[in-house]
Order: structure tokens, then sequence, then C-alpha cells
């Protein structure tokens, strides 16, 4: 899987980030702004996205956002 997002707005624009894996080995995903992250495992991050959640995304120098599965590239949508 290579999932990814291209930043479109700002200092950072062009900037390519990639699911961003936390200390514990997971990944983090929420329903909606607002909602607590869940730790999420990297097979089970499709299956989220279909279901609409946001995914935290990052690249080097650039701190984990939250990434709304529409405008996540690499995934069959």
């Amino acid at each position: 899987m290579a999932l990814y997002y291209h930043v479109r707005y700002g200092a950072d624009k062009g900037t390519r980030l990639f699911p961003h894996r936390y200390r514990d080995g997971k990944f983090r995903v929420r329903s909606k702004p607002g909602d607590r992250w869940i730790g999420a495992e990297e097979h089970e991050l499709e299956a989220y996205l279909a279901g609409g959640y946001i995914l935290r995304m990052s690249a080097k120098g650039h701190a984990p956002s939250g990434i709304a599965p529409h405008s996540i590239e690499g995934w069959q949508k």
C-alpha cells in the first residue's frame, strides 16, 4: 500500500505526506474532527478510509495532519 497526499496550499505546497506511524507502531484515524484519535494497524487503513475516517499523515519536517480520505491517493476509493 502506498498512501500519500500532496499538500496543496501554503508554505509546504507540493510536499508529499505519508501515513504517520507512532512510537507504538500504529497509525491514527478518527471519524470526524473533534473525535478522539484511534490506533490502527497498517492492514486496517484502507477499511477506515472507505468508512470516511480521517488519517494522520506527515513528512520529514512536517508535523502530522489529519487528511480526509477523498484527498488521499494510492487506495481504491
